[in-house]
């Protein structure tokens, strides 16, 4: 057979194979999401039967007036890191290109947050979609370069706050919580600072260059990378800001419950509501992990099982309300711009 003919007969079965491969990947994927989704689901379930049904929807009732205090604490926390990215775009723009505008970057912010706190592995998939829906303004390189930074510096955040979590639950006898987060303190922060010790090394852009769709991306991604601070504190600032914002909203839910909080009893429900984020990681929400680990540890936080459960189902509220705000924000957002753009063209037309 001519190598011509050869050729043409094997790439379409190539790709063909490709894609199979793709799709069976993808439905590997999606069933494993199902199974963690669905064991979550089956554990919030089994906790809620434990502290019993009377007695949550008695908490969650008194809760109400406190909610729209938790909403703003979460903006807060939105705000923060949108902060956090629009400093780091203003250091890439030394290097070319522009600065996105507020409302841009706030607007992305709000369209991830659904993907930030419900999909699996949501900071690295929403920082991946920040990225790709800011590329427009930026290019696509520097766009990277911020989402590669940002999801650094998160966890070296989630390291650092790590810390005094750990002496809260220490103090509080809660061995455990300490250790783990102990570990994860050291783990995050590593791992952090090894992804922007990486990213900025001239081999990344090598690598690129190997890949035919991005080739022209290295070297520009590199020079947005040098173009930032080895440690941008700025931005580290922010996002650490960010976390206090969450030390609040969960001090604000366990009091909405009734609880008589202290702030080690606030450290270490945030140590655990953050070791059980980690743990859940993969789980769509973390549904179960945060939720059980607040429960584990209602003991060393001073508050009662129930209190426990009830905060934990309160944060997943707080996001919930979020995402629907922020779906259907970007919707009414997406007609009216639609709209105007259709009426433009009309008065351009009569004219």
């Amino acid at each position: 057979m001519p190598p011509s003919i050869e050729v043409s007969v094997t790439r379409p079965v190539a790709e063909a194979a490709r894609r199979e491969s793709s799709l069976a990947q993808r439905l590997r994927s999606l069933a494993l999401t199902l199974l963690l989704a669905t064991g979550g689901c089956v554990l919030v379930a089994a906790l809620i039967e434990r502290v019993g049904v009377a007695a949550l929807y008695a908490l969650l009732g008194a809760a109400a007036p406190w909610l729209p205090l938790a909403l703003a604490l979460e903006a807060v926390r939105i705000v923060c890191e949108a902060q956090a990215a629009q400093s780091l775009y203003r250091g890439v723009a030394a290097v070319g290109g522009t600065v996105p505008r507020w409302s841009a970057l706030l607007h992305v912010h709000l369209l991830s947050y659904g993907v930030v706190a419900f999909a699996p592995a949501g900071r690295a998939s929403g920082e991946a979609l920040r990225a790709t829906l800011l590329a427009r303004y930026v290019g696509g390189a520097r766009a990277a370069a911020v989402g590669t930074v940002s999801q650094a510096l998160a966890l070296v955040a989630a390291g650092l706050v790590s810390l005094p979590c750990a002496l809260a639950a220490r103090l509080a006898g809660a061995d455990t919580l300490a250790i783990s987060l102990l570990f994860q303190a050291i783990a995050l922060s590593v791992l952090g600072a090894l992804v922007l010790v990486a990213a900025r090394r001239r081999e990344v852009g090598s690598l690129l260059r190997r890949f035919r769709k991005v080739a022209d991306a290295g070297d520009a991604y590199v020079e947005a990378m040098h173009a930032l601070p080895p440690l941008p504190l700025g931005a580290l600032g922010l996002t650490l800001a960010g976390r206090g914002a969450q030390l609040l909203l969960l001090t604000t839910l366990l009091v909405a419950v009734g609880a008589h909080i202290d702030l080690r009893g606030a450290f270490v429900a945030l140590g655990a509501l953050l070791v059980g984020t980690s743990a859940g990681d993969l789980i769509p929400g973390q549904l179960g992990a945060t939720d059980g680990a607040l429960a584990l540890f209602h003991t060393a936080m001073r508050v009662t099982e129930a209190q426990a459960v009830g905060t934990a189902l309160l944060v997943h509220v707080v996001q919930l309300a979020w995402t629907l705000a922020a779906t259907v924000g970007s919707a009414l957002h997406r007609s009216a711009a639609g709209a105007a753009r259709e009426s433009a063209a009309r008065r351009s037309a009569a004219a």
